[in-house]
């Protein structure tokens, strides 16, 4: 046998060869359609040849045409409430809304004459065998949103030879952000025209049109037939589906009545949506939820049957005896708390020092009589933001924690804050001027502006607004510096902060710490799953009471509410609330700020239409992000895309957000447009500050740094925090330098002369509790503050 060499144990091991990366279709290449062989999980699949796919394809086909025939076909049914259709004009006073509606009332038959607005009119047209709900809207945008979130269509009305103003853009913008229903558009004013010149403004007009909504259907109002064509388009047009408004019932009141006795408000109107659950909650605007009693059917005005005469009002009143179609259970009624109870005994227990014992004995041994005398002649020096006077000033509510001093963003004199001798009180140093804003009360009531102009100072309003204008664009261009103070140490200014190696990866306890208003609010353990559960309820519901003529009986309604709702000229629409939809916890909004508006500040008081339900909030802004911790923004400015984080009512997504911003004179302004984000109270938004300081000697890696600190114990106190250079270096403190605040520092690399030497310092912010139950209507805006008590029922 002839010999054969054996590798031994030193022969040489060369490294595998390491092949670039391949796109798929080079691996496809490579290939040439041959595959891997796999194990299979599960049951073989059913393979179809050619004649049972096509088959399949038909039958899936046949399938959803059915399900569209008998979609159109329920329509003009009895189970189905008529098609409610909002006219709305896009220019003038409203009165071409006004007379579409006359218009399309005279082509479904009826000789009744349409006069006021906001109050809908119910029609059957034998001509389409359908019953029409017809209501023709004023020029005020949230009064028209509120009619067209409840509408199956939205007939916009436009004079061809106008153009439509800031109020019809702002409401097409909110129509486009809360979810569009079925919009459709009509021309007029082409009756008298040339043939060419018509044909060209139809074409400008529908152009514009389909910009903003891309499934409209554009018709042409040019002489009295064409009524009866826009109505058999308007009854046999394609439904858009809103996700957010097929989830809740809801009940356009068509009339209601208040019991002062019982204080119970019966609402009557058609069930849209899907039926309507008596055991959940109902939101009511300007009050909030409330529970039903028991739902009882009514006597429809405008039969499905051919009816020569609409019922009168004192025929559509209820009736004793009627027929109830659902009455509540007590063992099943969502409850009306909205906050979660506070244990006192949950916080950490220490043991009392010496000193406090003592404290606490002399405090037995006092009468109360001698604490209110000390407590009355107490003066302290406050620190207030400026344009308060000594009263506000006397307001402060007492607190024994150092806060923060005021930032970049509050104005002070030229020789520093204001100060004022106040009666009681305590330092209120909070790092933002917006926290002032809880302190503020809202006139619900009517108000008096001539009184209130008189005690206004124009020329000191504009001046700050010029300040804020100025502030928010500093912060724009340099975000989140600030100047360290010197007339107190940095180490008491920042004490709440903390340095981060990396805001990326490091680690942020989200239950650190938490303020006690956290304490009130209701925590998911898992939202989304919470949420999946509910949506699942909803489809095994059935659907016996949708499209029904009935009357809710609501509790606990105070009479003041429907004096002051009947003087509003607000429509009242119902909505039933899903389970946990009243209770408050921690909501986030992505909101899309709009262009051309004053940039919004961070814990401003800014108004929320989330379709269901309207509030006034304090909202905090964050980055809109991927990571576990979002960096907090003091300004959103326009154009850009924001988080806004405020204690409110949970709402499930998807649901719609608008943000209105409340002027001076009373006026609403849309300033952003978004969407429910999700229900978090653990999401972390981190408020950053960055202290710049300016290299003052300059050696290969090291450098002498001053204006960042202004004495060596605040040097010692942030030696172990990074800093950083806007080129991009890194560095450590090395030493103090002197006793005026120069410190040398080491960088990985050398620093250049006109470089800023900045240190990233960070804290957590959490929402104000601030809400309150809104209701919006035109020129006037109802309030009512979130309160537990009188809700428990």
């Amino acid at each position: 046998m002839a010999h054969r060499h054996v590798a031994g144990s030193m022969k040489q091991q060369n490294k595998t060869h390491k092949a670039r990366h391949r796109t798929k279709s080079e691996l496809n290449t490579t290939n040439k359609g041959r595959i891997d062989a796999f194990k299979s999980n599960g049951a073989k699949k059913l393979e179809l040849n050619r004649q049972q796919r096509r088959l399949q394809a038909v039958h899936n086909r046949q399938n959803k045409r059915d399900q569209v025939v008998a979609a159109k076909r329920s329509l003009g049914t009895t189970a189905a409430p008529p098609l409610l259709i909002a006219v709305v004009a896009l220019h003038g006073d409203g009165s071409e809304a006004m007379l579409m509606a006359n218009i399309l009332n005279n082509a479904a038959g009826s000789n009744e004459v349409l006069t006021s607005f906001g109050e809908p009119h119910t029609v059957f047209s034998s001509r389409i065998k359908q019953r029409l709900t017809l209501v023709p809207c004023t020029r005020d945008v949230a009064t028209s949103l509120a009619f067209a979130r409840a509408a199956n269509s939205v007939l916009l009305v436009r004079n061809v030879e106008e153009d439509a103003d800031a109020d019809a853009e702002e409401f097409q913008t909110a129509l486009c952000a809360q979810g569009v229903p079925t919009v459709s558009h009509v021309l007029t004013g082409l009756r008298s025209m040339a043939v060419k010149r018509k044909n060209e403004l139809r074409r400008m007009a529908s152009k514009q049109a389909l910009e903003r909504f891309p499934e409209t259907k554009v018709h042409a109002y040019e002489k009295e037939s064409d009524g009866a064509t826009l109505l058999w388009a308007l009854a046999n047009q394609k439904r858009r589906r809103v996700r957010w408004r097929e989830l809740r019932s809801h009940v356009l009141c068509e009339r209601f009545a208040h019991d002062a006795a019982t204080n119970t408000l019966a609402v009557t109107g058609y069930i849209r949506g899907r039926s309507w659950n008596v055991n959940a909650l109902v939101h009511i605007p300007g009050l909030g939820a409330r529970q039903v009693s028991h739902l009882d059917a009514a006597a429809e005005p405008v039969p499905m049957s051919n009816a020569k005469r609409r019922i009168q009002e004192d025929d559509m009143q209820p009736v004793d005896g009627a027929q109830t179609l659902a009455t509540a259970h007590p063992d099943f009624q969502h409850s009306l708390v909205a906050e979660a109870e506070v244990s006192p005994f949950e916080g950490e227990q220490t043991f009392p020092t010496a000193e406090e014992e003592a404290a606490a004995e002399a405090e037995a041994h006092r009468t109360p009589a001698q604490a209110a005398t000390e407590k009355l002649f107490q003066r302290k020096v406050v620190k207030v933001p400026k344009g308060w006077s000594d009263y506000q000033a006397a307001w402060i509510i007492d607190d024994e924690t150092l806060e923060d001093a005021p930032l970049e963003e509050e104005e002070e004199d030229e020789n520093g804050p204001r100060q004022f001798t106040a009666t009681g009180g305590d330092d209120d140093n909070d790092d933002a001027a917006a926290d002032d804003l809880e302190d503020e009360d809202m006139d619900t009531g009517a108000a008096d502006w001539d009184h209130y102009d008189q005690e206004m100072d124009l020329d000191a309003e504009m001046e700050d607004y010029k300040k804020w204008r100025s502030a928010a664009a500093e912060d724009a261009e340099f975000p989140d510096e600030v100047d360290t103070p010197r007339d107190m140490a940095a180490s008491i200014r920042f004490s709440k902060y903390r340095g981060l190696q990396s805001f990326k990866y490091s680690k942020w306890d989200a239950r650190e710490e938490l303020p006690t208003d956290y304490a009130r609010i209701f925590k998911f353990k898992d939202f989304n799953l919470t949420r999946r559960r509910v949506f699942r309820d909803l489809e095994f519901q059935e659907h016996e009471d949708e499209g029904t003529y009935a009357t809710l009986y609501v509790r606990d309604v105070p009479e003041s509410w429907v004096q002051q709702y009947g003087q509003a000229g607000v429509p009242l629409i119902l909505w039933n609330l899903l389970e946990h939809e009243a209770k408050m916890t921690v909501v986030n909004f992505t909101l899309q700020v709009e262009e051309g508006i004053v940039p919004l500040k961070s814990k401003e008081r800014l108004i929320f239409d989330t379709g269901v339900r309207q509030f006034a909030v304090n909202p905090i802004f964050s980055q809109h992000s991927t990571l576990d911790k979002h960096k907090f923004e003091r300004f959103a400015q326009p154009g850009s895309v924001i988080v806004a984080s405020a204690i409110c009512p949970v709402s499930y997504p998807p649901l719609p957000a608008l943000v209105y911003r409340q002027d001076a004179n009373g006026s609403l302004t849309l300033v952003a447009t978004g969407s429910v984000l999700s229900v978090n109270p653990d999401r972390l938004v981190i408020k950053r500050v960055r202290l710049s300081g300016h290299p003052f000697k300059i050696n290969k890696r090291s450098a002498t740094i001053r204006y960042m600190f202004f004495n060596p114990d605040d040097i010692a106190w942030f030696k172990p925090v990074e800093v950083v250079t806007k080129y991009g270096r890194r560095g450590h403190i090395k030493e103090s330098l002197g006793t005026h605040g120069h410190m040398k520092c080491t960088f990985d690399r050398q620093i250049k002369a006109d470089d800023t030497i900045l240190m990233n310092l960070y804290k957590r912010v959490y929402p104000k509790w601030s809400y309150e139950d809104t209701a919006v209507a035109a020129g006037q805006v109802m309030i009512r503050p979130r309160s537990i008590e009188g809700m428990v029922m």
